[in-house]
């Protein structure tokens, strides 16, 4: 059974928009180099006229294989310098795993 990591990202308000579009490239390439994830998707958050959800700016969403190709994921090399190279923009961070 295939397992959703899906994440989303508060940039701060002093987030550029250079920054903003390496995070998005850098988060988009992980799916290519990281064994076992099998989709990648992302995109900006909205909000509607009947509700107001929209706290975070964007959300991206990639499946694995596997719990345990999640796990691999996390701790991947690639995984740890996206973070490194992008934590400095974020204002919060909203993680969500699933089994689908």
């Amino acid at each position: 059974m295939a397992v959703n990591h899906i994440v989303y990202f508060k940039f701060k308000q002093t987030a550029k928009q250079h920054e903003i579009k390496k995070h998005m490239d850098m988060f988009a390439a992980l799916g290519a180099s990281i064994p076992g994830v099998i989709s990648y998707s992302a995109g900006e958050t909205f909000a509607v006229s009947y509700e107001d959800t929209a706290d975070y700016d964007v959300m991206h969403c990639l499946s694995c294989d596997s719990k345990q190709q999640l796990e691999n994921y996390f701790f991947h090399p690639d995984h740890q310098v996206f973070i490194e190279q992008n934590k400095s923009i974020w204002q919060d961070v909203l993680v969500v795993n699933a089994k689908v």
